[in-house]
This record gives structure tokens, C-alpha cells and sequence, in this order.
């Protein structure tokens, strides 16, 4: 792979694995937003020596927090000087085919039409406003 220098470089000798590659898509991985950040900006220098250039518009960032509250982060990291876009908690982004996130919602817009009427139609008040149990078989 003609990537192999800078993701060796990045990796180094970590016992855990900082960087993640699969044919043309990379995940950076850090215990911190300016470890990912200082990653980013290494592996963004290296692919440019090489003549590789990263994509900002296709590119995304996911900041979980494992502390009180537990969830997804507001965090700006930047490729260069464009800054990414972040996915925030019940957001996603496809990776490799596989929805990524913090608390992913199901993707309703799969749903047809009629199923998506039955969802709703699921969630209306009885006589007394409370919700109406209805179960659903598609």
C-alpha cells in the first residue's frame, strides 16, 4: 500500500491502535481532541509529501466523552485549515456501509410510506392522553 510509511509513522510502536485503514478510508483513533487533532495534522503533512490529499468534505469527526455526562461532543478539528463536520449525538455517518455514531436513530427514511403512517399513527393519545399501545407487523 503506497499509504503504508504514514500509517506505520502514525501507529509507531502503540500498543493500541491509533490508526484503522481499509482501501481508500482512514479512522484516526485518540484518548484525546488534541492527540487527534496533532494525528490529523501528521498524517495530512505525510499524504501531502506523497502527493495524497485528504478529502475535509468527506471526512467527519466523532468526539465521545467516557465521562459524566457520557455522549457525543461538540469538538472542531480541522484537515489543514478546513474544518470537519462533527457528528453530534443521535447524528451518523457512513462508514464502510455501517451507520457510526453516539446513540444512532434507525434511518425512518428507509421506511415505506405506509409503515412510516403506521409509526405515527402508533404514537397518538387515547381518550385519557396517555399513549396508545399498538403493535406493529410489517
Amino acid at each position: 500500500m503506497a499509504i503504508d510509511p504514514a500509517l506505520r509513522r502514525l501507529q509507531n510502536n502503540f500498543n493500541r491502535h491509533k490508526i484503522l485503514a481499509f482501501d481508500d478510508d482512514l479512522a484516526l483513533l485518540a484518548d484525546n481532541p488534541q492527540e487527534l487533532q496533532t494525528n490529523l495534522d501528521l498524517i495530512h503533512d505525510d499524504l501531502a509529501r506523497m502527493g495524497i490529499r485528504l478529502n475535509p468534505s468527506k471526512s467527519v469527526a466523532l468526539h465521545i466523552g467516557g465521562s459524566v455526562p457520557v455522549g457525543a461532543r461538540e469538538t472542531s478539528f480541522s484537515i489543514g485549515s478546513t474544518p470537519l463536520t462533527v457528528v453530534s449525538e443521535f447524528d451518523r455517518h457512513r462508514f464502510l456501509g455501517k451507520p457510526v455514531g453516539f446513540s444512532v436513530l434507525p434511518d425512518y427514511a428507509s421506511l415505506k410510506p405506509w409503515a412510516l403512517w403506521l409509526l405515527i399513527q402508533s404514537l397518538k393519545l387515547d381518550r385519557f392522553n396517555r399513549l396508545r399501545p399498538v403493535i406493529l407487523r410489517l
